[in-house]
């Protein structure tokens, strides 16, 4: 885990626009069986994958009402998953992205995803809000299997 860009990490080579982020809406799509789910793990394959610190609460309350196997499914993926730390300045960061309508942990989310920086290739998420503040941004956005 970091709080600066993947390339800035000590024990990791340069990635630079290499790293998918997703938020809980993409990440759990992969555990579950939704329209987007198989689109999705198509894409996904052999890209590496990002998130927020905050992503390991989520995805493990999103599918906590689940069978046993489905949780350790999410933790298996989550061991796989870049995840950026979330720090004083970069839940700062998030209070300050513009938008009425932006959920508090949506912002979060598009904050983690800002601080990749030169290593994020897309921002991968399936709400509607959260995608129209990233790409306010500057973030390049996807939705693979999204009509």
């Amino acid at each position: 885990m970091c709080s600066r860009p993947v390339s800035a990490w000590p024990n990791c080579a340069a990635m630079s626009g290499d790293l998918w982020f997703l938020d809980a809406s993409a990440f759990l799509k992969l555990l579950l069986d939704e329209p987007e789910s198989a689109e999705l793990e198509r894409w996904r394959a052999g890209r590496r994958l990002a998130s927020s610190d905050l992503l390991r609460t989520e995805a493990r309350r999103g599918v906590a009402h689940m069978e046993a196997s489905v949780s350790r499914s999410c933790d298996g993926l989550l061991a796989v998953v870049h995840k950026v730390r979330l720090t004083p300045a970069l839940l700062d960061r998030a209070g300050r992205i513009p938008g009425r309508g932006l959920r508090t942990l949506d912002a979060i989310y598009v904050a983690s995803a800002l601080q990749l920086g030169g290593d994020l290739a897309d921002f991968v998420s399936y709400d509607r809000r959260q995608l129209e503040a990233a790409e306010r941004l500057g973030l390049r956005t996807l939705s693979p299997g999204a009509a």
